[in-house]
């Protein structure tokens, strides 16, 4: 049989092995439940806002350039961007326009010649999608369709931008 003294041991070793067996309890829930919640917020927020599409046979000076020109500043105008094409660093590149006065997180669209086609890239920030962007994306895919029809694609996967 057991003293008084040995029971009241047993009794606060089974209450201490109850405590540990919570907190792993709980860490396990913590890394069951929350670590993928952060992981997915982390994640979320590094997604670049990028579409592109493809022209093909559109050559520099052609009549097909001036068209796809127009129809570009026209988009840009309708989602508030404005004619950089000077200011660019690719060294292809037919047009790009840009958000004014905005410095960081900015949307671009850009158009450069490449292996005889036009790559028209329509870029923003990582994060959540800028309202100027989906402006911009809502118009571009029909205003293109509508002009070049079936010589519109989407590259897969993206062509970089360098």
């Amino acid at each position: 049989m057991r003293t008084p003294d040995e029971l009241l041991q047993a009794t606060r070793d089974s209450r201490s092995s109850s405590a540990v067996a919570a907190c792993v309890s709980s860490r396990r829930w913590l890394i069951i439940y929350f670590l993928p919640v952060v992981v997915l917020l982390i994640a979320g927020c590094d997604t670049m806002n990028w579409q592109q599409y493809r022209i093909a046979g559109v050559a520099a000076g052609s009549p097909d350039a001036t068209k796809l020109r127009a129809t570009l500043q026209t988009v840009a105008d309708q989602s508030g961007l404005k004619d950089r094409t000077q200011d660019s660093r690719e060294r292809a590149t037919f047009a790009f326009f840009t958000q004014p006065d905005v410095r960081n997180f900015r949307v671009d669209i850009g158009a450069r010649f490449t292996n005889g086609d036009v790559l028209v890239d329509l870029v923003s920030s990582f994060g959540p999608t800028p309202t100027a962007f989906k402006q911009a994306k809502k118009l571009l895919a029909p205003a293109l369709s509508a002009e070049f029809s079936s010589r519109v694609s989407v590259p897969q996967p993206f062509v970089p931008i360098k």
